[in-house]
């Protein structure tokens, strides 16, 4: 998973399997909640208050609903 432009665009490297592990391959719902709990924690973006996602893929999409992004129109949001 890349941010890029300040977490505005959202690139998967690879559809739901991104990394390996000890035990096999990490899917993409267990690495968005990871990445919101470092948000949350100010460990990224620390300065803002809201990451808002305007491209993503849709793949991407069940994950983001999953890790407690909220979906505003055509985009999704992450309060802090």
């Amino acid at each position: 998973m890349v941010m890029e432009r300040q977490g505005k665009v959202l690139r998967l490297l690879a559809e739901n399997k991104l990394a390996e592990s000890r035990q096999g391959e990490v899917d993409l719902d267990h690495i968005m909640a990871d990445f919101v709990q470092t948000f949350r924690n100010k460990s990224v973006f620390a300065e803002k208050k809201r990451l808002l996602i305007k491209e993503y893929p849709i793949a991407a999409e069940a994950a983001l609903r999953n890790a407690g992004f909220v979906k505003e129109i055509t985009d999704y949001v992450l309060y802090r």
